[in-house]
């Protein structure tokens, strides 16, 4: 099989290739081909932070779709966190204690941004799966890997899966349209699988998280190569 990868263009300014495209994750991938029938795959991250959803413009839950393999707005249940760090896991919906992605009425992992789940029903939801996750929810870090073979199925259909978002940019006052690869994760034909990282990064939201920075940049000053590398 063939993977299209998707990154985040900084990953490869913080990372090295070797590190951003990492054969670890891809194996990861490949299993939940395997196991799972998956054909999208969103590596994401457990996060108790109440700003984590903001910060990072996702939130990760479970749906059941309908017969006929359109969501629907009750479907939408929880993605717990409590799959073993570095593990896939296919979304557990509320009530149907399953996992994986199948075919029609098949449960599987659906991202949101949070400008989608800004209305009292979806706050509810959000709020029922930090209960059930034990106060995290999963966030999407914006990493896909596509099976290059079944894109063609989920990029079609009588409705595009992609949703146009308005986003306004206050330092010219222009709107500008925003289409997301999450939208993907919508689509009837997408079967969805969450990689969980090793090492969940951490988002710097507050001043006491730089100063966390601070022992390893002395650590950076100090090390040669790296001093070589910034020269």
């Amino acid at each position: 099989a063939e993977w299209l990868v998707a990154r985040r263009a900084r990953d490869f300014a913080l990372y090295s290739v070797s590190s951003a495209l990492d054969p670890q994750s891809l194996l990861q991938t490949m299993r939940a081909h395997k196991d799972r029938n998956a054909n999208l795959v969103m590596q994401l991250a457990p996060s108790a932070a109440s700003s984590a959803v903001r910060t990072s413009d996702s939130v990760v839950l479970g749906q059941r779709r309908q017969q006929a393999g359109t969501p629907s707005a009750s479907s939408v249940g929880v993605s717990t966190p409590s799959t073993p760090r570095g593990g896939v896991c296919g979304g557990s919906s509320v009530g149907s204690g399953s996992s994986g992605g199948g075919g029609d009425g098949s449960t599987g992992l659906v991202e949101m941004r949070a400008c989608e789940i800004a209305s009292t029903v979806m706050v509810d939801v959000v709020g029922c799966a930090r209960v059930q996750g034990g106060g995290s929810v999963n966030v999407g870090l914006h990493r896909y890997t596509f099976h290059i073979a079944s894109l063609v199925q989920i990029l079609s259909g009588a409705r595009s899966p992609f949703r146009p978002k308005l986003l306004l940019d206050k330092r010219d006052a222009r709107v500008h349209v925003s289409l997301e690869l999450s939208d993907l994760t919508r689509s009837p034909r997408a079967r969805v699988a969450g990689l969980q990282l090793p090492a969940p990064p951490r988002a710097l939201c507050a001043p006491d998280d730089v100063e966390e920075l601070l022992p390893m940049l002395l650590l950076q000053d100090k090390d040669a190569a790296f001093r070589a590398a910034a020269a």
